[in-house]
């Protein structure tokens, strides 16, 4: 399910506030427990639907959107969130769930609303665009 927020509303700056605090979290704790299972931990009680046995190497914001599977493995960006302009030209932020159960190497970025299936790779320095499906190649 997609959500919005008007940039510039009170729900945005409810966000922003939030997410401001993501990131002093991961610049005072955070650094020093990717790659171990204390940062499936966290997120799991951020909300977030991380299996335990996922290899998580990077930070995850919107973790509430983001299914990460047992085995995936995630080096590189993932995003859940996106700006855009509706009909009436004005600056929405949407959400938008996305699911990693594959592998995403270190420089990758997966973009809102991509499924990473089990076995597919997205290499280093490729991009996953809004909305797709990457499969395991034969």
């Amino acid at each position: 399910t997609q959500t919005t927020l008007t940039v510039g509303s009170f729900e945005y700056f409810r966000w922003w506030f939030m997410d401001r605090l993501y990131d002093q979290w991961e610049f005072w704790v955070g650094e020093y427990i990717k790659d171990t299972v204390l940062i499936n931990l966290f997120y799991k009680a951020c909300g977030g639907n991380v299996s335990l046995g996922a290899r998580i190497d990077t930070f995850l914001r919107e973790v509430d959107l983001i299914h990460v599977d047992y085995g995936a493995s995630i080096s590189g960006v993932v995003y859940a969130r996106a700006f855009e302009r509706d009909e009436e030209n004005t600056l929405i932020l949407r959400f938008t769930p996305t699911t990693i159960s594959g592998r995403v190497e270190k420089s990758a970025v997966v973009c809102p609303g991509v499924t990473i299936e089990n076995g597919a790779v997205l290499d280093y320095l490729r991009v996953a665009l809004p909305g797709t499906s990457h499969t395991q190649e034969p």
